[in-house]
């Protein structure tokens, strides 16, 4: 308390008294800076600046002058920055409308795709051990059509599905009329189907 109620209300000590090589009129500065009156003190800028330039003998009408400082964005490359963007929107949008820009385009006519049913082949070597036949050659079939561009295979699941629901026997030798109705149950343009004999 008694180092506050000193800092408070005594003044302080001029700071000539701690270095005598600093000039008089320099330490009355900072001690009117230091008063603990404020009304005291220097009240604007401008009365400290006259008492600084008249300590440097540049008399009291002198001013001190800082070096101009520009705001900020000023010393940023504008023209170079908005160069590179309207090059940039330029490349963009012409990726992005290449096709309309380029004028019509000659397009390949290629084959409508045919959808294609491949039945369990029916095994007609008598020999049941060899029923397995039937279907391993259907799945091989197509497993290689379903590679190609120009057919789509109905998978094996919904054919045998069909073949199912139609009460059709793994078998049984299909009349026109069964063939018709798969092809009607699996959407196929095509049916392959046919016999192995061993």
């Amino acid at each position: 308390m008694a180092s506050l109620l000193k800092r408070t209300q005594e003044r302080a000590a001029p700071v000539s008294s701690h270095d005598n090589t600093i000039p008089q009129a320099l330490s009355s500065i900072v001690s009117r800076s230091l008063e603990p009156d404020v009304k005291l003190r220097y009240q604007t800028a401008a009365e400290i600046l006259n008492d600084l330039n008249a300590w440097q003998g540049k008399g009291a009408a002198a001013t001190l002058h800082f070096p101009a400082v520009r705001t900020w964005g000023q010393d940023i490359p504008w023209h170079w920055i908005g160069g590179f963007g309207a090059v940039l929107i330029v490349v963009i949008l012409g990726f992005l409308f290449r096709g309309a820009l380029s004028g019509p385009s000659t397009k390949i006519a290629t084959a409508p795709v045919v959808s294609l049913a491949i039945l369990p082949f029916r095994n007609a070597s008598g020999d049941a051990t060899l029923n397995w036949m039937g279907g391993t050659v259907a799945e091989i079939l197509r497993t290689d059509m379903g590679q190609s561009a120009s057919f789509r295979t109905v998978p094996s699941d919904r054919v045998n599905q069909i073949l199912h629901d139609l009460r059709v026997a793994p078998d049984a030798t299909l009349d026109p009329d069964t063939l018709r109705r798969v092809a009607e149950f699996t959407t196929a343009d095509r049916l392959l189907w046919g016999n192995t004999s061993g």
